[in-house]
């Protein structure tokens, strides 16, 4: 590579190395201003608690070293200390030296929302005050989970764990047609009826997701080693309360009325259990609450369509209802059920519309709401692409047996081979293909092999460095060539002519004029002079005899003067024939 290349790709390399520093300490100055103007926040490492939990508040972004005093507004209004003390008051703080703290909270069992404020302290304790920084938490005693079946992740179904986590293949087995355990504890603050909203995707890009609500135990049988039922219990409840409520009641679900769901719902006898600690008076009533009113009585399902629709849903959901009633305030609910996971498989919906098949996405069950008020975000999730594969349709084994029966004793199988003997001699012709095959081959593989070695050999190596010398040697010469010659040679060319022809002008007058000064110094020289004009003819001057002989160097006698006037003549003659000038200028250039 040329010496010129090589440092200007150096000279590159370095001032991109330049630009690359540059532009690292522009983004380092540039995050540390972002991070010292980012608005402070604050988190809570839980949105829910239970009764007599710690909540643990972190904030960031705050002035470094700095007092901040939080008061924590309870759902009754008051502010007590987080210290556990519960006296009434708040809390202060110190900021680090990054403008960030950590306060913690103890909870006594007031149920609701909380609002955590941060001040600048001293604070004057009056709410109208704008506050740094505010966030929410809830402290509802709700647990809603659901059933991991593999959490040591041998592919072999185990005893149930309870989590409010995701099911996906490294934690569960689960195939379509089976029931995925969902479980709910509540502790309802109100006594009186109450009504626990449901909701679980029907559908997902067209696929059926979670098609029916179904038994607890259909997948899962009932006992520690495998439903385990009363595992893993939230805080508010303990495993005595816990049995009493799974044993208390079983409550039948209804069909779902949309398209043709009921004739998948396997099996016909489905119910949730329930129950109340102390206990609930009445009965328990499973219902599909009517969004799409009087029109389609009994069809939740959200968006709903005329007619329904089938194979094509697109994202679809489903509410359901549980009214019961409790006897008491603080009354703990327990509810168990299951989500049945749609099949391809008959009675299902058709190959490739099973739960198994949705693609990337993960599909919920969800507990939305008590007595139409949100419960926040409870929603307990699966991955559907961990789902194992369906199992086989027994329809489409059976349909081709009643198919293939019949083939072989059709007669037009017999004809087929006959038919394929037929052109069998037809190919027997073609021998004469050898003498064309040995053609080819013997012509192809010279060709290859004699095209393909020069090529991958002699192709790179001749064109990549001749190629680069020739567009510099062609280069250099042009440019070198081109400028010099025209350009000096043709401009001192007209220059160097065109000045003796301007020069030729001043030989004659200068040489007149300065010869006779000295020279002429007798009074016929002085006196003609001034009288030279108006002897002229035709341009030329007539010298008198004795200036003539004066020129000639002769004498105002003898010969010269003679001549002198033999010369006069000659030169009035020729001024008359307009040739005076140049005579005039010979002779004075022979004498």
């Amino acid at each position: 590579m040329p010496k010129g290349k090589t440092l200007l790709r150096s000279s590159a390399f370095r001032i991109g190395l330049a630009i690359v520093g540059l532009l690292c300490v522009a983004g380092g100055i540039l995050a540390v201003h972002y991070r010292a103007q980012a608005a402070p926040i604050l988190t809570t490492d839980k949105d829910d608690y239970f009764a007599s939990e710690i909540v643990t508040v972190t904030g960031a972004g705050f002035a470094a070293d700095t007092d901040y005093d939080i008061p924590v507004i309870r759902p009754d209004g008051t502010i007590v200390r987080g210290d556990g003390t519960f006296l009434p008051g708040w809390d202060t703080v110190h900021s680090d030296g990054s403008g960030a703290f950590t306060y913690l909270y103890q909870l006594d069992g007031v149920a609701g929302t909380y609002e955590i404020r941060v001040y600048s302290s001293p604070w004057s304790g009056d709410l109208g005050e704008i506050p740094v920084a505010t966030m929410t938490f809830s402290d509802c005693n709700i647990s809603f989970n659901q059933c991991r079946n593999d959490t040591n992740n041998d592919n072999q179904i185990g005893a149930c764990q309870w989590t409010t986590g995701s099911i996906q293949s490294t934690n569960s087995v689960y195939c379509e047609g089976d029931s995925v355990p969902q479980r709910l504890f509540h502790e309802i603050d109100s006594k009186g009826t109450h009504t626990i909203r449901l909701e679980y995707d029907f559908s997902k890009s067209g696929k059926y997701a979670y098609d029916f609500l179904t038994n607890v135990d259909e997948t899962m049988p009932v006992g520690s080693s495998s439903l385990n039922q009363c595992a893993d219990l939230p805080p508010f409840i303990g495993t005595s309360s816990c049995n009493t409520l799974f044993g208390a009641s079983l409550s039948p679900i209804l069909s779902d009325p949309f398209d043709t769901v009921a004739t998948r719902e396997t099996p016909s006898l489905r119910d949730v259990r329930f129950g109340c600690s102390p206990s609930c008076s009445g009965s328990v009533t499973v219902s599909f609450p009517s969004l799409d009113g009087s029109g389609d009585p009994g069809e939740a399902h959200l968006p709903d369509s005329d007619p329904d629709c089938f194979q094509n849903c697109g994202d679809s959901k489903v509410q359901v209802d549980i009214t019961f009633t409790t006897t008491v305030s603080h009354s703990v609910i327990g509810l168990w059920f299951g989500g049945h996971l749609a099949q391809a498989a008959d009675p299902g919906w058709g190959d490739g519309f099973g739960s198994s098949s949705i693609s990337g996405a993960s599909f919920h069950i969800g507990y939305v709401s008590l007595d139409g008020d949100s419960v926040g975000s409870r929603s307990n999730q699966i991955q559907a692409s961990n789902l194992c594969p369906p199992p086989p349709t027994p329809t489409k084994t059976h349909t081709p047996t009643p198919t293939f029966t019949p083939i072989p004793p059709t007669p037009t199988y017999t004809p087929t081979p006959t038919n394929t003997w037929t052109p069998t001699p037809t190919f027997t012709p073609v021998p004469p293909t050898p003498t064309y095959t040995s053609t080819p081959t013997h012509t192809w593989t010279p060709t290859p092999t004699h095209t393909w070695t020069p090529t991958a050999t002699f192709t790179p190596v001749p064109p990549t460095p001749t190629y680069t010398p020739t567009p510099t040697k062609t280069y250099t010469p042009t440019a070198t060539y081109t400028p010099v010659p025209p350009t000096p040679t043709y401009t001192p060319t007209p220059t160097k002519t065109y000045t003796p022809t301007a020069t030729k002008t001043y030989t004659p007058t200068a040489t007149r004029t300065r010869t006779p000064t000295p020279i002429g110094t007798s009074a016929p020289t002085a006196t003609f002079t001034p009288h030279g004009t108006p002897h002229g003819v035709g341009g030329a001057v007539l010298l008198p005899p004795a200036a003539v002989a004066a020129e000639s160097g002769g004498t105002s006698g003898g010969s010269g003067e003679t001549m002198a006037l033999w010369v006069t003549l000659a030169m009035g003659i020729a001024a008359a024939l307009g040739v005076g000038g140049w005579y005039a200028r010979s002779y004075r250039r022979k004498s």
